[in-house]
């Protein structure tokens, strides 16, 4: 037999109806409805597979929905942010302002008698603070032994406390307050402790009014002697803001 060559185009130049229906049967496996049923198989997969997808993201959507209005419907909805001091426009008609460093006069009276501090403090969105004081001198005149004394006292006042805003500017505090007296004084140290509620207005961007009454306070004017106030004595304070 004679050898036969692979490669039909080299020896001839045409080839048989039974050699050209060899060479279409590879390409024919690319076009046999075989193929185009696994085709539209597989069409048909993708699309199955893309609408659970879609009706899964769907149901998560829904869900997320639902979520929120329950949410809303238990009081849960985001509450506003609390206002922020910081620096303001001359065009806001409502500033809030940051409080600082402050400088001015306290006006303490208790059991019918006032007395004045030049006092220094600090205020901001949480804390308040002061501590004051004042000088005083007096000169006494016995007129039965014709003998003078003199006392040089200073009168000391701080206190320290906890601030709540109501709203804006406006403040609710409370804390505790104590004086004492230091200097030469016949009937000894006269001191007192007590606490305090008030409120803080800070009407500009430097000037703060401040007002605190003393539900309790302990008071010891002399030696051997004691009082228990209630809601009798009381502050005001005008300052100013740095």
């Amino acid at each position: 037999m004679k050898k036969q060559n692979s490669c039909l185009w080299k020896k001839k130049d045409f080839v048989t109806h039974k050699e050209f229906l060899q060479l279409l049967i590879p390409l024919g496996r690319f076009h046999s409805p075989k193929r185009e049923k696994e085709v539209e198989l597989g069409k048909f997969e993708y699309k199955k597979r893309m609408s659970c997808m879609n009706n899964f993201a769907k149901l998560v959507c829904l869900s997320g929905i639902a979520l929120s209005a329950a949410l809303v419907a238990d009081g849960c909805e985001p509450k506003p942010k609390p206002p922020v001091c910081g620096c303001v426009s001359p065009e806001d008609k409502n500033p809030i302002y940051c409080g600082g460093f402050t400088l001015g006069s306290i006006t303490r009276v208790s059991h019918g008698f006032a007395t004045e501090y030049f006092a220094f403090g600090y205020v901001d969105d949480m804390f308040t603070f002061d501590i004051g004081a004042s000088y005083l001198h007096t000169k006494f005149h016995n007129e039965s032994t014709e003998t003078n004394f003199k006392t040089n006292n200073g009168n000391l006042i701080a206190d320290f406390g906890l601030r709540e805003r109501l709203y804006q500017n406006l403040y609710a505090t409370y804390g505790v307050e104590g004086t004492v007296t230091v200097g030469k004084v016949p009937t000894g140290r006269p001191w007192s402790v007590g606490v305090f509620v008030g409120l803080d207005l800070q009407i500009t961007r430097h000037f703060l009014l401040s007002g605190k009454i003393l539900p309790f306070n302990y008071d010891h004017p002399a030696n051997h002697s004691k009082f228990y106030s209630v809601f009798d004595t009381g502050t005001i304070e005008l300052a100013y803001v740095f």
